[in-house]
C-alpha cells in the first residue's frame, strides 16, 4: 500500500475518533438543586420556580444575544404593516408530552390565559391586542395599531405553552417521580418540539444529601476548580405589604423590624429601593424599632401574616425565629392563584412577596412592575396615570424626566404606606465542569435540553 493512501486512512480514522470524542452522547443524569414547588402549575413567582417551570413547560419565543428570536414551536413569523397583524405559522407534527398533537387552538388558549395573569408583560400584550384568531395552522394576533415588534412581547418566560389537561407538559422533561422534601425525578420528554434532551434524567433536589450538578448560590461562593460560575443577571426583592386599609405607623414599623431581621439573619441583603440600591433615584430610609418596642407593639395584636408559598422553603426557621423573638403571629402560605381572591376579599392585612427582576431590564419597566403586580387592589386611577406618564417619559430618552418621574411613584408609595422593600437577594449559577453544552437564556435560566455527559 502507498504511503499516500496510508495517510489518507490515518487522516480519515483521527477524524472519526475526534468526531466521536466531541459528539455528545445520549444518557445520563443530572442533579440541579431548586426550592420545592408548590404544584406542578405553571407559577414562576421566584426564580427558582422560574428555572424549575422552564423544564417541563415550553416558551413561545427566546431571546438571543443581540436580540435575536428562535422557536421551537413556528415555523415563523411575520408582521403585516397595513393590516397591523402579526401571524405565526405552527409548525406541524408536534406533540405534548401524552403524544397528542399540539394544535393551533392551544397556542391561542395559551395566549389568552397569558393575557389574564396580573403581569405588566400580560397587560403590556393584552392592551395592545385588538383580536386573536386562527387560520389554518396559524395563529394571527390583530393589533390596535401598527407595532412592529410585537413578536418581542412574546418573548416573555412566562408565556409558555399549555395543554387542555392538567400533568401534560410542553417542555424538555416530564416529571416522573415526586418525593416530598427531597427531590422530584424528570424524565426527557421525548415529544418535545425542540428535539429530544441528550440528557434520560434531570433529578430537582431540595436538600443538601446529594451533591448537586447545577445549582444557586451566592456569587463567589464554591471552588472555581470544580465549578463553572454564570452570573444569573436576576436579582430578587421580597416585600411587606398591607393590601387592606392603611396600617398604624407602629405596625408597620414592628413588622418591618422583624422581618427585615429574620430575612438579614438568612442571608439576604439589605434593600433600601423598589428595585435595587445601586439604579434607584430615591433612597428608602426605614426607621427600625428594637425588639423591646416590635414586642410592645404586637404583643396584644392578633396578627396573621400572609406569605407567598414560594417562600415556604423558609418555614421552619421563620417559625423557629419568631417563638425565640416572643412575638405572637400566626403565618399563612398562600398560592400565586389565591392571592387576586383573598385581595378582592380584603381578607389580608399583612402580606409578604417576593419579585423577580431581570438586572438588564429598564429602570422604569421594574417600576411598572412593581406598581402593577404588586399593589393588586389598591392600583387604582391615580397610579394608573402615574404608569402612563412614566411609559410617555421614557419615550423621550431624557434620564432625567424619567428619574423624576420614577421619584414621584416611589414617593407616593411610600407615603401611601402600603408596600415596603424588605430585601434583596444575587445569585449566580453555579455549574459542575464534568458537564458539557450548559447554556442560560436572557432571564437567567439554564437550558438543560442541550447539555450532555462527556
Amino acid at each position: 500500500m502507498s504511503r499516500i493512501k496510508w495517510v489518507l486512512i490515518l487522516a480519515t480514522l483521527s477524524a472519526v475518533l475526534m468526531y466521536g470524542a466531541i459528539k455528545p452522547a445520549y444518557g445520563g443524569e443530572v442533579r440541579i438543586r431548586l426550592g420545592e414547588p408548590a404544584t406542578f402549575a405553571f407559577s414562576p413567582s421566584n426564580y427558582s420556580n422560574l428555572v424549575f417551570y422552564s423544564l417541563i413547560y415550553e416558551n413561545f419565543f427566546y431571546q438571543e444575544g443581540g436580540g435575536r428570536l428562535r422557536s421551537n414551536l413556528f415555523s415563523n413569523y411575520h408582521y403585516e404593516k397595513d393590516k397591523h397583524t402579526l401571524t405565526l405559522d405552527l409548525r406541524r407534527n408536534l406533540s405534548f408530552s401524552d403524544g397528542s398533537p399540539v394544535a393551533p387552538g392551544h397556542i391561542l388558549k395559551s395566549l389568552e390565559s397569558f393575557i389574564s395573569r396580573n403581569l405588566l408583560g400580560a397587560r403590556k400584550l393584552g392592551k395592545r391586542i385588538r383580536r386573536l384568531r386562527v387560520s389554518g395552522d396559524s395563529i394571527i394576533v390583530e393589533l390596535a395599531y401598527h407595532l412592529p415588534d410585537a413578536v418581542f412581547l412574546l418573548a416573555v418566560p412566562e408565556l409558555i405553552l399549555q395543554a387542555d389537561r392538567d400533568n401534560v407538559f410542553s417542555g424538555p422533561f416530564v416529571p416522573k417521580e415526586w418525593e416530598q422534601g427531597r427531590f422530584i425525578l424528570l424524565n426527557a420528554n421525548p415529544f418535545y418540539p425542540g428535539g429530544r434532551s441528550y440528557l434520560d434524567h434531570v433529578r430537582v433536589i431540595f436538600t443538601d444529601e446529594l451533591n448537586p450538578d447545577v445549582f444557586l448560590s451566592t456569587p463567589g461562593r464554591f471552588d472555581a476548580e470544580r465549578f463553572s460560575e454564570y452570573n444569573a443577571g436576576i436579582f430578587q426583592n421580597i416585600y411587606l405589604s398591607f393590601p387592606g386599609e392603611r396600617v398604624g405607623e407602629n405596625t408597620r414599623m414592628a413588622l418591618f423590624s422583624l422581618f427585615r431581621e429574620f430575612f438579614l439573619s438568612h442571608g439576604y441583603s439589605e434593600l433600601n429601593a423598589l428595585t435595587s440600591d445601586a439604579e434607584s433615584p430615591v433612597t428608602i430610609n426605614m426607621r427600625g424599632l428594637p425588639l423591646a418596642r416590635v414586642r410592645s407593639v404586637l404583643r396584644s395584636s392578633r396578627i396573621q401574616v400572609y406569605l407567598q408559598s414560594s417562600l415556604k422553603r423558609e418555614e421552619e426557621q421563620l417559625l423557629e425565629f419568631l417563638k425565640t423573638k416572643g412575638v405572637p403571629i400566626q403565618t399563612r402560605f398562600i398560592e400565586d392563584g389565591q392571592l387576586n381572591n383573598f385581595m378582592e376579599g380584603a381578607s389580608m392585612e399583612y402580606l409578604i412577596l417576593e419579585k423577580v427582576f431581570q438586572q438588564r431590564m429598564p429602570l422604569e419597566e421594574k417600576v411598572r412592575r412593581v406598581v402593577a403586580e404588586l399593589t393588586f387592589g389598591r392600583f387604582n386611577a391615580q397610579y394608573l396615570q402615574l404608569i402612563n406618564e412614566l411609559e410617555e417619559v421614557s419615550r423621550f430618552n431624557s434620564d432625567e424626566m424619567l428619574l423624576d418621574q420614577v421619584a414621584k411613584i416611589v414617593g407616593r408609595i411610600i407615603e401611601e404606606g402600603f408596600l415596603i422593600p424588605l430585601c434583596q437577594k444575587r445569585y449566580s449559577m453555579f455549574v459542575s465542569r464534568r458537564l458539557r453544552g450548559f447554556h442560560m437564556d436572557l432571564y437567567g435560566r439554564p437550558l438543560l435540553q442541550g447539555m450532555y455527559l462527556p
